[in-house]
């Protein structure tokens, strides 16, 4: 069983998908598996997957006909074995220590949610630090308060690639991403682990560079 479940949805992205692939193959932490999801590509996507596959036995693919990201994810969290969770978006960039940094804090084993600070890169291609001001283990009751600090500045709750997820809290409360929404499906999954008395990990750890996107 490995420590990590990495999962990854891929649509349609050979100009970010060999970055982001060898970001995740070279992580300092090497126990993880990687669940990468060819969602109906019709450009090189999968074949890039297939190769990397090929060079390495800890990447799994699977694939399904175009049905989306939260179908996706939830056919990848269907397979997964890992203690962890961890969902990525193939046109991202992750950092590659930070699965040793996160599952290195002394608190870890007591959290159900590890998160991370993220890079964010604007439209104009200014990068931006996202991090919260304090750091440490917080409870449900505390939760709801962090939550409504960030969350609306920044999105820090509701982004999915900046935290790792403990499988067994995901299977206790049977969560599952929507398959009916197109926006904001990742907050939504993610409010059904922090309404169930989730413990939650605050680092200041860099998960992820990612791109704002025009919509």
């Amino acid at each position: 069983m490995p420590e990590v479940s990495i999962i990854l949805p891929v649509y349609n992205e050979e100009r970010h998908l060999q970055k982001t692939l060898s970001a995740l193959c070279t992580q300092t932490f090497r126990d993880f598996e990687l669940l990468a999801v060819d969602d109906g590509s019709t450009d090189e996507s999968r074949r890039i997957l297939e190769r990397f596959a090929a060079a390495d036995a800890r990447i799994t693919v699977l694939a399904q006909h175009h049905g989306g990201v939260s179908r996706a994810r939830n056919l990848a969290l269907e397979a997964a074995k890992g203690k962890w969770v961890w969902f990525v978006d193939s046109d991202d960039l992750p950092f590659l220590n930070y699965l040793e940094k996160a599952l290195h804090e002394p608190q870890s084993n007591d959290a159900d949610i590890l998160m991370g600070s993220y890079l964010k890169m604007d439209l104009n291609g200014e990068i931006t630090r996202i991090t919260l001001p304090k750091y440490g283990l917080i409870d449900s009751e505390t939760l709801p308060v962090c939550f409504m600090q960030a969350q609306y500045e920044t999105g820090y709750f509701g982004y999915l690639w900046n935290k790792l997820l403990r499988r067994e809290k995901i299977l206790s409360v049977d969560a599952a991403f929507d398959e009916s929404m197109t926006l904001a499906e990742d907050l939504q999954f993610l409010v059904q682990l922090y309404r169930a008395n989730s413990r939650v990990l605050l680092t200041p750890h860099c998960a992820m560079q990612y791109a704002v996107m025009l919509l």
